[in-house]
């Protein structure tokens, strides 16, 4: 029989931002917000329990938490030199490799590829487990902590997204088609953003300016990436269209760097946690 695995899967980005914009909020003052010690000790309080809780919230099968870290997104930047361009919200490089030091003192796999973006890491993981249930001899259930939408394109019965910074709401699909103009299907999520672009990212679809309902009307019905290409919409646009599939479509098969934390001491209930180097 296999046994049961929650899978945490965390974009570790947003909770340093969550963590050190908390801080910068309580602080307050210019003299203590440049103080980059302060700033770490504050921001470590918001930090450490809001990680603590969420792995000690699983009280049924075993816990696997895989912590995955930002590298810069070469491979995208080559697709569009203004990717993530102009982003204005940015984490003190002193503090943040604080706050870093501190999610590698937390149980569990810790992996970066530094050419490369959590999500891509994410789904890579998603997929390793996925096609290797019976060699591990474990049935997983993942949950992915992330603000990125991006990652919307991993939901389906065994996965689950949840923004970290909303009281750990799920983006389910009332969620989904609130936010993506009332599309209903997750894989059309890299659809809609090649359409209409992603402000957050500084990608701009190839239909900017247009109206919306009669695109996604045109492509709601798409079984995959081909069909959607054959639409007559997209004459013309077929090459603008594949760069940025390339850009959003999550990978599944990434190298990476990978540290492995055997330490339980900074988990409430560490005799959920299950580590086996094998795993990844």
């Amino acid at each position: 029989m296999l046994k049961k695995a929650n899978v945490l899967l965390f974009d570790v980005s947003p909770f340093l931002y969550i963590a050190y914009y908390g801080a910068t909020f309580i602080l307050k003052d210019y003299t203590s917000i440049n103080d980059n010690d302060k700033v770490t000790a504050v921001s470590n309080n918001i930090l450490i329990p809001r990680i603590r809780n969420i792995i000690s919230s699983f009280n049924e099968g075993i816990v696997i938490p895989v912590f995955c870290y930002d590298g810069v997104p070469w491979r995208k930047i080559g697709i569009s030199k203004d990717y993530k361009n102009d982003r204005t919200m940015r984490l003190n490089p002193a503090v943040k490799k604080n706050l870093i030091s501190t999610v590698k003192l937390f149980p569990g796999f810790h992996l970066r590829n530094e050419n490369e973006e959590a999500d891509d890491l994410i789904n890579t993981v998603y997929w390793h487990f996925s096609e290797r249930i019976n060699i591990f001899n474990i049935e997983p259930q993942f949950y992915v902590y992330t603000r990125d939408n991006d990652l919307m394109q991993m939901s389906n019965y065994r996965c689950s997204i949840i923004d970290p910074a909303n009281n750990g709401g799920f983006k389910d699909r009332e969620y989904l088609k609130k936010k993506f103009n009332g599309i209903e299907n997750f894989k059309h999520v890299v659809l809609h953003k090649i359409c209409f672009g992603d402000p957050s990212d500084n990608i701009t679809g190839i239909f900017k300016g247009c109206r919306r309902a009669p695109i996604i009307e045109k492509f709601k019905n798409c079984k995959n990436f081909q069909e959607f290409l054959n639409l007559d919409i997209i004459s013309g646009k077929e090459q603008e269209a594949i760069d940025l599939f390339k850009m959003i479509r999550l990978k599944k098969n990434l190298n990476y760097e990978k540290f492995v934390n055997y330490n339980k001491d900074m988990i409430d209930n560490p005799d959920n946690i299950y580590i086996n180097e094998n795993f990844l």
